[in-house]
């Protein structure tokens, strides 16, 4: 009898209105395209979905009402819609418009080898962390005191080391600074390395 009994509430559940599934489904464009792997979100839900890769979509509502698209696609502009859905099966397709950002001006600024030479103070070059980087290094670890051994007038002491003599000059005739602050030992690990972090040194003059 209370299989009977289930049997008729399944029977009668199915026939009922409050009982049936609503199905919604279209396409979702984009400037005329159909967005391939587009999001659609649905806030009475809480799920969401991607389009395929024709641009469509087809999700199932527990009952008729008005739904929340929120719909999302990479380089067009995000759009909320409203949809009142009062069918069994039911056909919306949404657009979205292309994202029409511009970029805030960008004043690229450098220092040309005549601005270099114009200069009042002979015999001074600098290095940007940029082009030291791009010197082979010791071990693949970038140095900024290797990269001033490549200089002209620049001599290394002995092979591997971070000492260097300018122009003659004896290594302890050098005066190496860090912001001003002098460093009295600019190497370590033998005089291998030195002792300076290359991620945040900007540049490097001698």
């Amino acid at each position: 009898m209370k299989k009977i009994a289930a049997i008729l509430i399944c029977f009668f559940c199915t026939l009922s209105p409050l009982c049936a599934q609503y199905e919604l489904s279209g396409y979702l464009y984009g400037d005329g395209e159909p967005l391939i792997n587009a999001y659609i979100y649905i806030d009475e839900i809480k799920e969401g979905l991607i389009t395929d890769d024709k641009g469509y979509y087809k999700i199932q509502l527990g009952e008729k009402g008005e739904y929340t698209f929120n719909l999302s696609y990479v380089g067009f502009t995000a759009e909320k819609v409203r949809v009142n859905v009062t069918k069994a099966t039911q056909r919306k397709n949404f657009y979205l418009q292309e994202d029409d950002k511009e970029l805030e001006e960008l004043v690229v600024t450098g220092q040309g080898v005549q601005q270099r030479l114009s200069m009042p103070t002979l015999g001074v070059e600098k290095l940007s962390i940029g082009e030291i980087r791009k010197i082979p290094a010791f071990m693949g670890e970038v140095d900024v005191i290797k990269s001033i051994q490549l200089l002209p007038g620049v001599q290394s002491t002995s092979e591997g080391s971070s000492a260097f003599s300018v122009r003659g000059g004896a290594p302890d005739q050098n005066l190496i600074l860090l912001d001003g602050a002098t460093i009295y030992n600019a190497s370590h690990l033998m005089g291998f390395f030195s002792v300076f972090n290359n991620d945040i040194v900007e540049n490097a003059t001698l």
